[in-house]
């Protein structure tokens, strides 16, 4: 069964939502997808308030079960702002992220990168288009796109360069000072 996995506040917020949407359930049953929510740990003395049933959707509580595993056994990653999307990204994995509350997070909060046009996949503030967009990727098995692929590749392959950079830096100065 291929898995997805929801991180973040997304949950709190659009849970019922998304969840319980019928034609959220029927696309997850049809194609035998289960979905994953793992819960913040801001969000753990609420998790009596999740209502969930059926056998493709399951609750994870934060802490039950390592991240990282669910990040490498995940075929694609939901979320709003969470920094999970850098890990399931570095692991070739698309990310959709749905940031319904865009307006309030960036007014509490801001961010270093531009999330209208710098975010590397998909970004919904409605989550009917969430679930047309969680289907189209079903539908093409889960393949990134490549404006994604590119973008993704852009930020790794720059801050490996500049990583590399610094080494050669240091390590010339560290052979300079054994020489001498």
């Amino acid at each position: 069964m291929t898995q997805l996995c929801c991180y973040d506040n997304i949950i709190c917020v659009a849970h019922e939502k998304l969840v319980f949407k019928r034609k959220m359930t029927r696309i997850l049953k049809e194609n035998d997808v289960k979905l994953i929510f793992y819960i913040h740990p801001k969000f753990k003395d609420y998790l009596s308030e999740f209502n969930v049933s059926g056998d493709n959707i399951e609750l994870i509580p934060f802490g039950t079960e390592p991240l990282n595993e669910i990040m490498k056994k995940c075929s694609m990653l939901i979320t709003d702002y969470s920094s999970v999307c850098w890990d399931v990204c570095y692991l070739d994995k698309p990310v959709l992220f749905y940031q319904f509350d865009y307006d309030m997070y960036m007014q509490a909060h801001g961010s270093y990168l531009d999330m209208e046009h710098e975010l590397f996949g998909e970004r919904y503030t409605e989550y009917e288009k969430l679930i047309d967009g969680i289907e189209e990727y079903i539908h093409n098995g889960f393949k990134e796109k490549e404006e994604y692929t590119k973008l993704k590749n852009y930020y790794f392959l720059n801050k490996m360069r500049q990583s590399l950079a610094i080494q050669y830096e240091i390590a010339g100065k560290v052979s300079g000072q054994v020489l001498q």
